[in-house]
């Protein structure tokens, strides 16, 4: 059997499998990762607003 660059052996079948394997196994982790830090950005942003609301309220009485 002659390996060649393109023909795809089992050792390398088996590694992608298990590459794909681990990806699914891992992938609700990075989402619900990635779902917190845009929740915590969010948050931070509510905040923001929040409190620039009051600093305009504050020195803007009844504009808004």
């Amino acid at each position: 059997m002659r390996l060649t660059s393109n023909s795809i052996t089992p050792i390398s079948y088996a590694l992608a499998v298990a590459l794909v394997l681990v990806l699914l196994l891992f992938l609700p982790q990075i989402l619900i990762a990635l779902a917190r830090i845009l929740y915590h950005i969010l948050q931070v942003a509510i905040a923001i607003s929040v409190f620039m609301g009051i600093i305009v309220e504050y020195y803007n009485p009844g504009k808004t």
